[in-house]
């Protein structure tokens, strides 16, 4: 196993509370420099940040990596499936009690044509049971039910019944396909059976003159409010889904400095360590705690320690890798995990952003002033050290504090 270095920066006096980097991302940001804790709710979107259909505005790479739920998706995932194994069972069913009927009434073609229909549908869902690829299974059921009616419509069917049983597939392709691809397909099948009824010499079936002409304009009927229902479904899943997944991103996001917050690291960062080891260890983790920051925002007032917080976000953000995952862990403490850094490396970082941070000035007051902070450096050598290492780098934090701040260890 792999080992991990942490660097840990921290701020004297105030609750722990994590952000992560985000990287050219200024949301609007309240005037408070109290960070968004495990338990805290996001009381309002950000003003600067806007909802589109897809995702939130500019949201930073380092995001990327949060593993997000997505039930509305998953919801999606199971209603195609139902509706494919509802085809496939339930209909096959049907159709093959059909088929047998048929056999006994002498009418061997068109129970072949349903026997082979039958087994064709149980073929798809068995090998949709066996491979998971729940696009294919789908579209390779859509073509099996286009056959199905093509042939059905070709035969006639019992007593020449065939048009009747046609009127539920559209919606069974828009439930299988989409919108886009089921308008497609259902279409190019209208016009196919529009030109088996335009040419009867074309078929086996011999349909009356007023049944073709009413079947097309019905067909139609029932093809466009398929489309215009699965159209304005699928639009309200995908804003439904974007909204979960913003809402997800924001719970996530340090509403002050735009960084990763606690709460990404005591959920989704365990997660994802465990998930994928080898793409984090070793790990070095940094804790940083900026000095007397108290008294910036006793003599400043907080919308100058406001300030300072963004500032320091900001020299975290770009004195990183893209990688790095930096959080705001709470106050005026940060913290950043340095995926495949070893101790050594990562204290040489801490010590580069100390320096970086140090001649830093800040406009407090009427001149500029100097702010400097405390870092504690550790090392995780596994996903389960992960809380063990970041206490490491807590109390190294600290005694970069008793040896006289604005130092490493």
């Amino acid at each position: 196993m792999q080992l991990h270095s942490l660097l840990f920066l921290r701020c004297p006096g105030w609750p722990c509370t994590p952000g992560r980097e985000i990287v050219g991302w200024q949301p609007a940001l309240p005037k408070n420099n109290l960070a968004d804790g495990p338990g805290a709710c996001i009381r309002s979107p950000l003003p600067q940040q806007r909802c589109s259909e897809s995702r939130v505005e500019n949201v930073p790479p380092h995001l990327s990596k949060i593993t997000l739920s997505n039930d509305a998706a998953e919801i999606d995932h199971l209603r195609r499936a139902y509706t494919l194994m509802f085809v496939s069972y339930i209909a096959a069913a049907i159709i093959f009690v059909y088929g047998i009927r048929h056999i006994y009434d002498q009418q061997i073609l068109l129970a072949g044509i349903l026997i082979c229909s039958a087994l064709a549908f149980l073929l798809n869902i068995v090998v949709f049971h066996l491979s998971g690829r729940i696009d294919r299974a789908c579209l390779v059921q859509s073509v099996l039910v286009s056959m199905f009616v093509l042939v059905l419509v070709y035969q006639g069917g019992f007593h020449n019944t065939a048009l009747y049983w046609v009127y539920p597939f559209p919606i069974i392709q828009f439930a299988l396909l989409g919108a886009r691809r089921g308008a497609l397909l259902n279409l190019s099948l209208t016009v196919v059976l529009a030109l088996f009824l335009k040419f009867p010499e074309w078929t086996i079936a011999k349909y009356r003159p007023e049944e073709t002409s009413r079947f097309i304009s019905s067909m139609l009927t029932v093809i466009c409010v398929g489309w215009i229902s699965e159209y304005f479904r699928a639009r309200s899943h995908h804003k439904m889904t974007a909204l979960q997944r913003d809402q997800q991103t924001l719970a996530y996001t340090d509403s002050l400095t735009g960084l990763l917050n606690r709460r990404y690291i005591d959920v989704d960062l365990p997660a994802q360590l465990l998930d994928n080891p080898d793409d984090y260890f070793p790990m070095t983790v940094v804790m940083l705690d900026i000095d007397h920051f108290k008294e910036v925002n006793d003599s400043f007032g907080h919308d100058a320690g406001d300030g300072v917080l963004r500032t320091v976000s900001q020299l975290l953000r770009t004195g990183t890798r893209s990688e790095d995952m930096v959080a705001r862990y709470g106050g005026e403490e940060f913290i950043f995990f340095m995926p495949h850094t070893q101790l050594n490396d990562g204290l040489k970082r801490a010590e580069f952003l100390r320096q970086q941070l140090a001649q830093q000035a800040f406009a407090l007051g009427s001149v500029a002033r100097h702010i400097t902070a405390s870092f504690g450096v550790a090392t995780c050598h596994s996903p389960s050290n992960l809380k063990s290492t970041i206490q490491m780098a807590d109390k190294n934090l600290y005694e970069a504090k008793r040896a006289g701040r604005n130092c490493v260890r």
